[in-house]
């Protein structure tokens, strides 16, 4: 009897553990099953587009125009009519102010007396020295005395002419610092005159591109160009020719000066005003061309390969280009390019596209 019951419990564990083999061998078929198996990268791809690229510098700069004239005053005096305005347009010779011109006609009139009264001492003595009733010595110091006094008389004349401050060209007016009431001097302007139909620009470049500007000025396109400034503002664009170009290097600052002048809408800049200018030396129209974008860092690049669904890094020179894009071989000119994802694939490797855009078609 106890045979058989130990009969039956070792059949009992034998079916346990069976049953367990069983349950383990299921477990490790379905842990097989759902091992992960990675997908492969999801890549943008694209074309080159024919399009025109300019190979060109950027410079930040000023407004500034050709000539600032300071309007100074030749005398010192109050005041007593001031005319000038900022923003206010003038010509050559139109009166800005007034000073007090009464200590300038006194003294005028002064010089006129003593000069009259010399005249006269000189006359009667040359009278004498031609009869021999003056000696050599007096008839010289009255001569010296009537030129000494004529000189005063003529200064005290243009003196009270300067009273009168006159535009010395035309232009409009930046600065007008003074008022009616002040006292002009000659170490303070009484306005400050530009023309603002000639502006001009100056930039440093680098010592790098001086046989560029030197060699073919005239094949250079300049633009000089007004970023947008807040929300309503607009980038405005204007054409400028270069005007002049410095001979030498500085030496401290190895960069040498060229500066631009403004060919149309100086209506839209000022003085002063922070500008970019754009030189382009170099374009090339309709040419296949690709985003910066497909490049990655070390300046290389993949295509994809629609039969093999993989790509293939690409290494070629690079030497056409502007700020968005570059210029394709001709030989790769209809291949596709990896313009998103680059970074998680390598050499080879199979890839997912979720999106593509083609070249366009030309009739």
């Amino acid at each position: 009897m106890q045979n058989i019951k130990k009969i039956k419990l070792v059949i009992l564990l034998l079916v346990i553990a069976a049953a367990a083999a069983i349950c383990v061998s299921i477990f490790n078929a379905e842990n097989k099953k759902a091992a992960y198996i990675p997908s492969a990268p999801a890549v943008k791809i694209i074309q080159p587009q024919n399009a025109t690229i300019e190979q060109s510098l950027t410079f930040s700069s000023y407004v500034e125009a050709v000539a600032v004239v300071p309007v100074i005053p030749l005398v010192s005096g109050r005041i007593v009519e001031y005319r000038a305005k900022t923003g206010m347009k003038v010509r050559e010779g139109d009166i800005l102010a007034q000073i007090d011109k009464e200590p300038f006609t006194q003294g005028m009139l002064q010089a006129k007396a003593a000069y009259e009264s010399t005249e006269n001492a000189y006359n009667r003595i040359a009278e004498l020295y031609k009869s021999s009733g003056a000696g050599l010595q007096d008839f010289e110091n009255a001569r010296s005395q009537r030129d000494s006094a004529k000189a005063a008389y003529e200064l005290a004349r243009i003196q009270l002419k300067q009273t009168e401050i006159h535009a010395p060209v035309s232009g409009t007016i930046l600065k007008a610092p003074l008022a009616k009431g002040n006292t002009a001097n000659p170490q303070q302007p009484a306005a400050v005159i530009a023309d603002l139909s000639t502006l001009i620009i100056r930039v440093h470049v680098p010592e790098k591109y001086f046989a560029l500007f030197s060699e073919n000025p005239k094949k250079l396109s300049v633009y000089a160009e007004r970023p947008k400034n807040g929300e309503s503002s607009q980038p405005i664009r204007a054409k400028a020719v270069i005007d002049t170009i410095s001979p030498y290097i500085q030496a401290d600052t190895k960069t040498f000066e060229a500066v631009f002048k403004l060919r149309e809408h100086t209506e839209l800049f000022k003085p002063g005003m922070f500008i970019e200018v754009h030189i382009v030396y170099g374009e090339y129209k309709d040419v296949p061309s690709l985003p910066l974008e497909v490049l990655k860092n070390d300046g290389s690049c993949y295509t994809y390969n629609p039969a093999t669904k993989s790509v293939t890094v690409r290494n070629f020179p690079v030497s056409v280009k502007d700020n968005l894009h570059f210029m394709v071989p001709e030989e790769l000119a209809r291949e596709w390019f990896v313009l998103s994802g680059s970074y998680r694939v390598f050499d080879g490797q199979s890839v997912e596209v979720i999106e593509e855009t083609a070249a366009a078609q030309t009739e």
